[in-house]
């Protein structure tokens, strides 16, 4: 078992190509977390959101993975993207 997730056909895969399990699950929670607190939202609010809990949690470093990490979640079906409104929220 690997101790990295390497997120492929994302834009940002140039910077990024591994993320470590932990810190991918950190960026994971962040945006889980705010989903179930807050509810649906748009992507900025969501990306707000996060990197204030990032930085609170001291993960700021991990800000740059936060798309990526998104991105894949929705790819995974665990996000949807709601039609009215382009909101992001936890797949049912």
């Amino acid at each position: 078992m690997s101790d990295t997730v390497t997120i492929p056909g994302h834009y940002l895969i140039q910077q990024v190509e591994r993320l470590s399990k932990g810190e991918y699950e950190i960026v994971r929670n962040s945006i889980l977390k705010n989903l179930s607190v807050y509810g649906a939202m748009t992507s900025t609010e969501l990306e707000a959101r996060v990197k204030k809990h990032l930085k609170q949690k001291l993960h700021a470093s991990l800000w740059p993975y936060y798309a990526a990490v998104r991105q894949d979640l929705e790819a995974r079906g665990e996000l949807e993207i709601e039609p009215v409104g382009e909101l992001i929220a936890i797949a049912d």
